[in-house]
């Protein structure tokens, strides 16, 4: 005997067809001729049977198949509307299980259908998701619940990606390949070395990584990261990122391409803290290269830099500058008191010089200039000997019962490309000559 095709057995039989058992032409057997449906999207209305069938069909041959779908309706409710026509309204309960899952997604979604005719078939029909996100095959709910899966399966990877993030020793940010980089996104521990909660941060750089990188370091990023991607699809580099307070903290990022949720390049990565580092690393370079006393250079970094500057052959000039009686000054002051006419004669050369000259202690109470590309040897006399003054003012005022005073031998070059240690020799030869005619003088040699 023929079922009667009553508006709940017309929803049910609907629903096992199209649901479980995935039948195309058994589900079309309870449509209208000229079924309507419709979606959130405008290529989602249906005005005929035809219409309806191929985007079932389009549906069937997109989405995955299922390993388990069950089903439950709940609130049903049937409006009759006369002449052989009713409304259909209820919620649909569906539990699934992909291939490969052993868990079941949960969805419950919405039906209404409009039943007309003689049999009754179905004139319209409408599914919707509450809260749901749709894109243009959600018309049905089988590829929205698909998705639900997948969603389950992208938020387990999220929780993964979060403890993987907490484990990594370092901050990670990720930005868009265009102008300015773009945020792409930034974790807790990156903002923790900044000194930012994210609104903050995006409201400093108007979201725009570009603006925390130190502008003297910013078009070495912005090269290494576009050469190093471009070259192996990575990158490493060291260089500052500005915290809150202005002040800049050096990091070492290392980072891939990526492409991002919507399709951009972008890259991501890894940033550590190198601030410690560097800063040990600057302080031992310093003491490699600095008088710790006067903090002028000292021999050693003096002898790399004439060496490096001579070979040039620019014009220069040479100057070896000794301290006369000092030991007889420290005798009477104490060696504190030395070291402070150490430290102003250092403070009146640096005074009196160029960013470009090189100024140093090598040793003891002896000290170089090196005037670089010095062509006007009148103007280098009468520096040397400003020298020379000042010094003997500082003294008189300062150490009275001393008889200090400077004398200096100065090796000049048109054309200047000797090594450090010959212009040392030839500079030292006419400072022995000063001393020898009584100190306190200068003697000046153009060759």
């Amino acid at each position: 005997m023929e079922q009667p095709r009553t508006p709940r057995w017309i929803l049910e039989e609907f629903l096992k067809q199209y649901l479980c058992v995935r039948d195309l032409d058994a589900t079309m057997e309870l449509m209208a001729e000229h079924v309507c449906g419709f979606g959130p999207h405008q290529e989602q209305a249906t005005r005929s049977r035809a219409q309806l069938e191929e985007l079932l069909r389009r549906e069937y041959r997109c989405d995955s198949e299922l390993e388990e779908m069950r089903y439950s309706v709940t609130q049903y409710r049937e409006v009759s509307l006369g002449q052989q026509a009713w409304g259909v309204f209820a919620g649909v309960l569906m539990e699934l299980r992909l291939p490969g899952h052993t868990d079941r997604t949960r969805v419950e979604t919405r039906l209404s259908l409009m039943l007309c005719g003689q049999p009754l078939c179905i004139a319209g029909m409408h599914f919707s998701v509450a809260g749901s996100r749709w894109d243009e095959r959600d018309f049905f709910p089988l590829h929205y619940i698909l998705h639900e899966q997948q969603k389950i399966d992208l938020n387990a990877q999220k929780k993964l990606a979060a403890i993987m993030a907490d484990m990594v020793p370092g901050g990670l940010m990720g930005g868009y390949l265009e102008k300015g980089l773009p945020l792409y996104f930034i974790n807790d521990e990156l903002l923790r070395y900044l000194d930012y909660s994210y609104k903050d941060f995006i409201r400093a750089t108007g979201g725009m990584l570009a603006n925390i990188v130190h502008p003297d370091d910013l078009k070495m990023v912005k090269d290494a990261i576009y050469a190093g991607l471009e070259h192996s699809g990575s990158y490493e580099i060291s260089y500052r990122m500005q915290k809150r307070d202005g002040d800049y903290l050096w990091v070492s990022g290392k980072g891939k391409e990526i492409a991002g949720y919507d399709g951009r390049q972008a890259f991501i990565s890894v940033v550590m803290d190198i601030s410690e580092s560097i800063h040990q690393q600057q302080r031992l370079e310093r003491e490699a290269a600095y008088d710790p006393l006067t903090g002028i250079y000292n021999r050693r970094k003096a002898i790399e830099l004439v060496n490096h500057i001579a070979r040039e052959g620019r014009p220069g000039a040479f100057c070896m500058i000794d301290i006369d009686n000092f030991k007889e000054a420290n005798d009477i002051y104490g060696h504190v008191s030395g070291d402070q006419i150490l430290q102003e004669l250092a403070d009146i050369l640096k005074r009196q010089t160029r960013h470009s000259d090189i100024v140093a202690r090598i040793g003891g109470d002896e000290f170089i200039v090196y005037f670089y590309d010095a062509k006007d040897r009148e103007v280098i006399l009468r520096r040397v000997e400003q020298f020379c003054q000042l010094f003997r003012d500082y003294n008189q005022e300062n150490y009275p019962k001393s008889r200090l005073s400077l004398s200096v031998g100065v090796l000049y070059s048109e054309g200047q490309n000797q090594p450090f240690g010959a212009l040392y020799e030839r500079a030292d030869k006419l400072l022995y000559e000063v001393k020898k005619q009584g100190k306190h003088g200068v003697r000046m040699l153009c060759v």
